[in-house]
């Protein structure tokens, strides 16, 4: 009680209803989604009910923000084609846009309504696709807060690197730990998360031969307030 008494004296009256009010709506739609977490069909659920409304779409905007806040841009040379895999709502397409405004944009994510309400809103405003492996690969496949919720990272791993002719960047919370302080894994997962990415991590389900790997980390506050965010830029050796 003394918690949201302090929220509303630091935040004002609206703006503790409208939290409140997200927070009833994201307790009540978790409590309903009787899908097994990270699923397709839980994420169906996830990206129809109870992803914009409860900020998914800004918490993804600000990721792609922060992507390129702290990885310099220079470290690209000539991305023509983008592919946001993991793309949920597609939040960071206009975001890539910006950075990259010559570049054609593929959404992928597991979820196929995800993908739908991407297109639905951006595609007229800017080239934004739907992603097909007969396009072929792209130069720069971009995966932000993904990993993380993966059974099996090192295919995943493999799956993004498959799609790429050029650039991997890969972003994720950064030692994230469960509530009890241990490393999160899928025998001790932390809600939707089931690893802590970490230095063992990267070099048992991410480094390759084939790829040079550079690691950035950073702070995004307003998108992840439980710590700071590692940014992989993997860049393939052909």
């Amino acid at each position: 009680m003394i918690k949201y008494f302090k929220i509303l004296q630091r935040d004002g009256f609206i703006l503790f209803i409208k939290r409140s009010v997200v927070f009833i709506w994201r307790k009540i739609t978790n409590a309903i989604n009787f899908s097994e977490v990270n699923s397709k069909k839980y994420w169906d659920f996830r990206l129809k009910y109870n992803w914009l409304f409860v900020g998914g779409g800004e918490q993804n905007t600000y990721f792609a923000v922060g992507a390129f806040a702290n990885i310099n841009k220079d470290n690209f040379r000539s991305v023509n084609t983008i592919l946001d895999f993991g793309c949920a709502n597609g939040d960071a397409a206009p975001v890539l846009n910006i950075f990259f405004p010559k570049a054609k944009i593929y959404l992928h994510d597991l979820s196929n309504s995800g993908v739908n309400n991407g297109l639905k809103r951006f595609s007229r405003s800017i080239p934004v696709y739907k992603w097909e492996q007969s396009i072929g690969k792209v130069d720069l496949v971009y995966c932000s807060n993904v990993i993380e919720h993966v059974d099996d990272p090192r295919s995943f791993v493999d799956e993004l690197l498959e799609a790429s002719q050029k650039y991997v960047l890969i972003q994720a919370p950064w030692e994230e730990r469960g509530l009890d302080g241990r490393l999160i894994d899928p025998s001790s997962p932390h809600g939707e998360h089931v690893w802590t990415l970490n230095d063992d991590f990267f070099k048992k389900y991410i480094e390759r031969e084939n790829v040079v790997w550079k690691k950035y980390l950073g702070n995004i506050e307003l998108s992840w307030p439980g710590g700071e965010q590692v940014f992989y830029l993997g860049e393939k050796i052909i």
